[in-house]
């Protein structure tokens, strides 16, 4: 990419740009469609601030306007909602089972079986989880941990579906917090798919410690993750500073 191209990217993603953006969707026809314009360009990068109005819903008619501009970001806005979602309000986690119907990827299926499963989720929720998965067309013929080590082998393997930004130098790997909402940390794009694997792995022996596929494919994607780390000369800050080697898991 060119350095006219990078700093293109660099401003469509500046936050202080989308928080203004966010802030123009209440404003006159011209604002808003200024702002959609902006944040469709900001893609998954646009996602805290919208996902932050739809939380809030202090604004009724602003927060639709954030809920549909998720749907228009698509593919990219999943991953972002399926951490998310775990965390937040029965109202809202209706609200993104509905958003992830729409947008229609099958990365949200781990996700939205944890709902539809959970017990001390509402009926409401559980339902609106249900129809979202047989929307997608969800296996549910299989353990929630294996539908984790699903996704962490479709990460193994790289589909191209699962990586947001495939040109970009870094992808960002997202996490939740209830004070300051997602928060995004940037890795190399080169071990992005190897940390993605890792985590679904984990989240699948944590689900069913029995789970050898999990524990085998966590080890592996661990591996693959340092190699190349090492070959491209990046750091990871997600993993990075495991104390044990790799090679222990393996």
């Amino acid at each position: 990419t060119s350095r006219i191209e990078l700093g293109r990217l660099k401003m469509a993603r500046d936050p202080k740009r989308i928080q203004e953006a966010v802030e123009m969707l209440a404003g006159t026809l011209r604002q808003r469609m200024i702002a959609e314009r902006r944040l469709e360009a900001a893609g998954e990068y646009a996602v805290p601030a919208l996902l932050a109005q739809v939380v809030s819903g202090k604004d009724t008619a602003l927060a639709l306007s954030c809920r549909n501009l998720i749907v228009k970001i698509g593919r990219t806005s999943v991953y972002p909602l399926c951490t998310a979602m775990e965390s937040l309000d029965a109202a809202t986690q209706q609200t993104i089972c509905g958003m992830l119907t729409e947008i229609g990827y099958e990365h949200a299926v781990p996700a939205l079986r944890g709902l539809a499963e959970d017990s001390s989720n509402t009926m409401d929720v559980r339902e609106a989880a249900e129809v979202a998965l047989r929307s997608l067309g969800a296996n549910t013929s299989v353990s929630l941990s294996a539908a984790w080590a699903d996704l962490s082998v479709n990460h193994f393997k790289g589909f191209a579906s699962l990586l947001p930004y495939p040109a970009d130098a870094e992808n960002m790997i997202w996490a939740y917090d209830d004070f300051t909402g997602l928060q995004g940390t940037p890795v190399a794009t080169e071990i992005y798919h190897s940390i993605r694997s890792m985590q679904a792995a984990a989240r699948s022996v944590a689900l069913d410690p029995n789970n050898d596929y999990g524990v085998a494919l966590y080890a592996a994607a661990n591996l693959r993750r340092e190699n190349r780390a090492e070959t491209a000369g990046v750091t990871d800050p997600v993993y990075g500073d495991q104390d044990r080697s790799p090679q222990f898991y393996a």
